[in-house]
């Protein structure tokens, strides 16, 4: 029985490369309070062992996956967090094992329309918010880049085993990959995957293979459509997915890792579609039922 079942909980590995944690996250609040957005999350560390990493990593990095943002399917806009407005950073925060943490961010202004939540009456351990200012922090607008010409000829689909892994022989080890589902919802085509190494010596980083040099392509092989991705920033000049995965994680303790792709839905019906997943070829993805 899963406690967390229809609750805005998930489980999965955070932190900065390095120092992370089996973590249980739970979305508590967003709210708009004071001309700014408030997030209030949980975060807990699953793991037997203490671990540190600076908690300016919740705010976000360099990396696509580092912080944690509000999107807002319906407008397209991503709302960043914004370290000018309040937190401790420069050392690490020790994450003890079964301890709940509340982490607050604030953003952007929600959009006109968005009612006000009460404050939480619990006290937020890292994090705080000024007296609004003068300036007011801005969002990112998600967009679909232009598409690409069509696949010719449209890959075959790799050959699966009978649960849904495609293998692959990389850097003197054996991978394996498996694809979920896809939903379509607000306008965004969603799958998760999963990576995994065969036994137990899990290579350090300097020493993986890079498993997708073209990142991910997803076509329809009915027509060899390519299905653009969803992404945030500048149309025509830098951006990065909206939470698309492109090089997933390993940690030392498990060689496994979980990741999400996000494409812009394709107009009318579509069936079953092929994500071109580099080393691993062209993995099929059906629509869930």
């Amino acid at each position: 029985m899963n406690p967390d079942a229809g609750l805005d909980v998930a489980y999965g590995t955070l932190g900065p490369d390095g120092d992370t944690v089996q973590a249980r996250l739970e979305v508590v609040e967003v709210a708009a309070v004071d001309g700014y957005t408030r997030t209030v999350l949980h975060f807990s560390n699953s793991d037997a062992q203490a671990a540190a990493f600076d908690p300016a990593y919740f705010l976000g990095g360099a990396g696509p996956g580092d912080g944690f943002r509000v999107w807002d399917p319906a407008t397209g806009r991503l709302y960043e967090n914004q370290p000018a407005l309040g937190t401790v950073t420069g050392d690490d925060q020790v994450w003890e094992p079964r301890t709940r943490y509340e982490i607050v961010l604030f953003s952007a202004p929600l959009e006109p329309g968005t009612e006000d939540e009460e404050a939480p009456e619990t006290v937020p351990l890292h994090f705080t918010a000024p007296a609004p200012g003068d300036e007011v922090p801005g969002y990112t607008e998600a967009f679909a880049p232009n598409t690409p010409d069509p696949v010719d000829p449209v890959p075959a689909a790799a050959e699966t085993d009978e649960v849904g892994w495609v293998r692959s022989e990389e850097g003197g080890r054996t991978w394996r990959m498996s694809v979920g589902s896809y939903v379509v919802e607000d306008g965004v085509l969603t799958f998760t995957y999963r990576l995994e190494v065969e036994g137990e010596d899990v290579p350090s980083p300097e020493r993986r293979p890079d498993l997708f040099p073209e990142g991910f392509v997803l076509t329809d092989p009915a027509t060899g459509d390519v299905v653009p991705e969803r992404r945030v920033g500048e149309t025509e000049g830098e951006s990065e997915p909206l939470w698309s995965v492109a090089w997933p994680r390993l940690r030392d303790n498990t060689p496994r890792t979980f990741g999400e792709l996000a494409f812009a839905a394709p107009s009318g019906e579509v069936g079953e579609l092929l994500l071109d997943a580099g080393a691993f070829g062209a993995l099929p993805v059906s629509p869930r039922v």
